[in-house]
Order: C-alpha cells, then structure tokens, then sequence
C-alpha cells in the first residue's frame, strides 16, 4: 500500500519495479517513439519519483514537509498522463500546452494535502480517492479508443483490466483505512506486508498492456506498409509485363509464363497458336503520322480481344505483329475466328481522323500440344503468316 506504515521491503520493491517499467518505456520510446508511450513513460518517471519520495520520507522523518508534496504530486502526474495516453492512443492527437492546465490543481492540492488531518494514514484516505477516480477516468479513456478501433486487441484488455484492478485497489483503501482510523485498530501486518506488491503487481500488468498495446500498434504499421509494398510489387510486375499502347501482354510475360510453367513440371497444354501482321501499317504512318499508327495498332488489339476468351493470351510480339495462343481450341477453329477480324478492321475510325481507314491483317495458325512443343508451332505460324504476308502483296500489285 502506497502510504500508510507499508514494509519498508515491499515498498522498495514497488519503487525498484516501477523504475526498471520507467527505464523500459524510455528505451521503447527512444526506439519506437509514439505519442502515447511518451506520455506514459513521463508518467512512470513520475510514479518512481513519487515511491523514491515515500520510500525516503519513512526513513527519514525529518524531510516529510518536503517529501509529501513530491510523492502525491508524482501519483498524481502519474495518473494524469496515463489519461493522456489514452486518448492519444484513441484520437492520435498530440498533447498540447492547454492540456497541462491540470497540472496547476494537482500540485494545489499536493501542497495543501500534508496540511490535512493528524496523520499521514488520514491523508491517504483522500489520497486513494482521488488516485480511484482518475484510474477510473483512464479506464473510461481506454474504452472510447476501445470503441473507436475495428477490434479490441489483447493490448488493450489487458490495460483495461489493469486501469479497473487499480479502480478497485485503490478504491478499498478509502474503507479499509477509514475504519482502522475511526476505531483505532492496527490493519493485520500481513495486509500491510504485501498491500504494496500487489499495486506493483497490478502496475506491471497496466505496463505490459502499454508495452503490448505499442507494439500491436507497430506491428499494425509493418503490416500496411508490406501491403503497400506488396501491391507497388505487383503494380511494377504488372507493368513489366503489359505493353503500355494495347494493354496487351508483351514478349518478357510470354517468357515468364513460359519458364514458370517449366519450373513447376506442369502437362503442357494443346492448343492452337497465331501469329497475326497488320498489313501496311507504313503507309498510314508515312500518310497521317505516327499517331494514326497507334491507334491502328490498338484497333487491331481490340479486334483480336473480341474473338478469344479470358483464358486466352493475346500478346504484342513486335511492333505490328501478335502471339494470340487459344487454349484447346483446334485449328480450324481458331482460323475461322480469325478471318473475322478482317470484317471488323475494314472500315476502322481512328482518332483524329474524319474518316473511317481500312485495316487488314495476315495470320498464320499451327496447333500445338505433346507431338509439337509450342516454340515450334510458333515458327510454322510465322511461317504461315509470312506466306499469307506475301501472298497479299502479290494481289496489291498493279497487273
């Protein structure tokens, strides 16, 4: 029990524990640095100056005038700042100089209460009230931050349950001492023996939920942050792996694809690939400007994503020319679904321009699958496409 004749040992051992708590906080605060705990490690230095002061003045008799304002002063510091805490701790709002006003009536009251009764005993019993309601204030504290957070954290219970144990501790003294005082009775020594170990008991439990509640908070912090990383992560791998003009894949996804389906040893897949050329592409360029260009290339883009289905692959393999892989779709299949992107580039209206251009393609289809590794079925496509290429350069000729 802080005050009354407590043992001189359990009293030095609540001051000990309370200043290793004190040193603790002002190393997680040079470390971490969080409004709250900064708040709450004041308090701490305040609450182990406070025993430092009781633990003196009951050896020392001589410096009680001195002494007795420190020690009430230091409680209630102490108590004060674990109420600011709270509500940094809920709000994230940061003290300010008008929020120290309550520091003009607690040192009124640490200086006029050594004034009050015959005895110290008779002073603590104002004391404990006091140091009740303001554990009762930060517990009321703790649960408007409590409410105002997704889920209540272990942290935050374990401080609650602390801040109301302490509500409860020092509330019982006001009784307890009152009737001792009112009937002249000694309280049993083994009350007064281990009064002061439990307080620390329950203070070592309010500091674990501090130390819990910060790093709860940090570790929140880290997990946001490795979102955060995460998602940039797969925005640059996204971006690696569409070319920027069609939203299309490009040729370093298609590799990818390629070495990560090797890496996992998985059946390869049959299906039919093309490769399709957009056929005179300079002269647009050379007639209205590499923009026109663009826009032809992302035409044809469009049109290609219009015959084939989510789990197919369209990708930009060169400056006018797409790898289109159709996942089990045979030949003949993916040939007829290709003639028609013919019908629906020929008249193709481009930005900028008043009138519709017409567009063409070549393409070449191979089928791919156990018998034909698909690296070679995109050379017969090739193949195929150039020959069509050529072909339609014969029929613009001019007889």
């Amino acid at each position: 029990m802080q005050g009354v004749v407590a043992s001189d040992l359990g009293l030095a051992m609540q001051a000990t524990g309370i200043a290793l708590i004190a040193g603790l906080c002002a190393f997680l605060q040079r470390s971490i640095g969080r409004r709250c705990l900064r708040s709450w490690c004041v308090g701490w230095l305040g609450l182990a100056t406070a025993l430092s002061a009781l633990l003196i003045m009951l050896r020392v008799r001589e410096l009680t005038p001195i002494l007795q304002p420190v020690y009430f002063f230091g409680e209630y510091a102490f108590a004060f700042l674990v109420i600011a805490g709270c509500r940094e701790y809920g709000s994230g709002t940061r003290l300010v100089r008008g929020d120290a006003g309550w520091a003009a009536p607690a040192l009124l009251l640490a200086m006029t209460l050594p004034h009050v009764g015959r005895s110290f005993s008779q002073r603590f019993i104002l004391q404990a009230a006091v140091m009740a309601l303001l554990f009762a204030i930060a517990f009321w504290q703790l649960e408007r931050a409590r409410r105002g957070r997704p889920q209540t954290l272990p942290g935050v219970r374990i401080m609650a349950i602390a801040l109301l144990l302490l509500t409860i501790d020092f509330f019982h003294y006001v009784p307890v001492i009152s009737f001792a005082e009112l009937y002249r009775v000694s309280l049993p020594s083994a009350y007064l023996g281990y009064a002061s170990l439990y307080d620390l008991i329950f203070e070592v439990l309010l500091a674990f939920g501090m130390v819990t509640v910060v790093m709860e908070d940090v570790n929140r912090e880290l997990q946001a942050a490795n979102e955060e990383l995460r998602v940039a992560h797969d925005a640059m791998q996204s971006l690696a792996r569409v070319d920027p003009l069609t939203e299309t894949l490009n040729r370093h996804a298609f590799y990818s694809l390629v070495e990560d389906a090797r890496r996992q040893g998985s059946t390869p897949p049959e299906g039919t690939v093309a490769l399709v050329d957009i056929d005179s592409l300079k002269p647009i360029n050379d007639a209205y400007g590499h923009a026109a260009g663009d826009e032809s290339i992302r035409a044809v883009a469009t049109a290609i994503r219009s015959i084939v289905r989510a789990a197919d692959l369209v990708i930009r393999w060169g400056g006018d020319e797409f790898l289109v892989i159709l996942i089990g779709v045979p030949e003949a299949e993916a040939t007829r679904r290709l003639d028609q992107i013919g019908e629906a580039l020929r008249e193709t209206t481009l930005r900028g321009m008043a009138k519709p251009v017409g567009l063409s393609v070549s393409f070449g289809v191979a089928s791919f699958g156990m018998e034909r590794p698909l690296e070679r079925a995109i050379e017969t496509a090739d193949r195929e496409m150039y020959r069509q290429k050529q072909a339609a350069k014969r029929r613009e000729r001019p007889a």
